[in-house]
């Protein structure tokens, strides 16, 4: 091998070493072009849809849901109709998304905090909750999110309390029709998309 050649192959190694480094190689991103999000996720996610009756009408949710034993990492959207949006603030509405995911998943607040998500209001909600599948409690975070017609739930949950797996899922939430290639959540050549 001369030198020039050793330079080449020095240098391709480097580099792939430093992109192994930055990147972790289980990285997936999960792309729903119906939901117009992306999001981290640790696995292929299932889809389930579920009619709600509200006081606005019919309320079809999307929810997309991996799960283990110790955790849970889950999206929904919803389409709200019209009247829900000219009766009620966003504020009134991030507060009753709250409620109504509380009362269905049997779940205690603990804080319920005001954060910004592209410019638009928005809640986070850390919850206690007991599941028949755990031997312990579990703690858990979500965020509402009141964007274009859309109600987004992104909802973390972990017995183990592993706050990292937790804040990466939560801050790797993207809508497609802000991203760009300056401003993509995921830039590693080892990522996986599934498409929904």
């Amino acid at each position: 091998m001369n030198l020039s050649s050793f330079k080449k192959t020095a240098g391709i190694l480097f580099c792939f070493g430093l992109t192994s480094l930055c990147f972790p190689l289980q990285t997936l991103a999960f792309i729903s072009k119906e939901g117009g999000f992306s999001v981290w996720m640790p696995g292929e996610p299932r889809l389930e849809r579920v009619n709600h009756k509200s006081f606005a009408g019919n309320v079809v949710e999307n929810t997309y849901t991996f799960k283990t034993e110790s955790e849970e990492y889950s999206v929904s959207y919803s389409q709200l109709p019209d009247i829900a949006l000219s009766l009620e603030s966003t504020k009134a509405l991030l507060i009753k998304a709250k409620e109504g995911f509380l009362k269905e998943a049997h779940a205690q607040e603990i804080s319920f905090e005001k954060i910004a998500f592209v410019q638009k209001e928005a809640r986070e909600l850390t919850f206690q909750i007991i599941h028949p599948n755990h031997v312990k409690d579990a703690t858990g975070k979500a965020r509402f999110f009141l964007v274009d017609k859309k109600m987004y739930v992104v909802m973390t949950l972990n017995i183990y309390d592993d706050k990292e797996n937790m804040t990466h899922f939560l801050n790797s939430f993207r809508l497609l029709n802000l991203l760009s290639k300056s401003f993509f959540p995921f830039t590693s050549p080892t990522i996986s998309f599934y498409k929904k």
